[in-house]
């Protein structure tokens, strides 16, 4: 069975202060998602996307799913603390999704403007 390679909590505080950090670089009005963030971080470091079982579902892994960093449904917790880290410098914009029923919210495209 799969395992994750270090602390659940560290690597989640770890990563979402990764994506915090590509998103003040980016210029005010871009498009991003969490899980585009996240994917560029762990691709750039070896990792790949991959269904590994029924228990984890997709995850990043480098060793072909022996062990894993983050489970696709860790990107909840990171987008959690990257919030609560760009508080008072940026916002993550979701309104163009007001009223609709769409995708998993890491997975949804938020347009960055400067806190107010």
């Amino acid at each position: 069975m799969a395992r994750r390679e270090g602390n659940k909590k560290q690597m989640i505080e770890l990563l979402a202060e990764r994506v915090t950090a590509a998103i003040l670089e980016l210029p005010l009005g871009s498009e991003a998602s969490i899980a585009q963030l996240v994917g560029a971080w762990y691709s750039g470091q070896g990792y790949e996307f991959k269904h590994i079982d029924v228990n984890h579902g997709y995850v990043w892994t480098k060793d072909g799913g022996a062990t894993f960093a983050i489970e696709d449904s860790d990107q909840f917790d990171v987008l959690d603390q990257v919030t609560k880290m760009l508080d008072g410098q940026r916002v993550l914009d979701f309104s163009k999704y007001d009223g609709m029923v769409v995708g998993l919210s890491y997975n949804l495209h938020f347009t960055v403007w400067a806190a107010n």
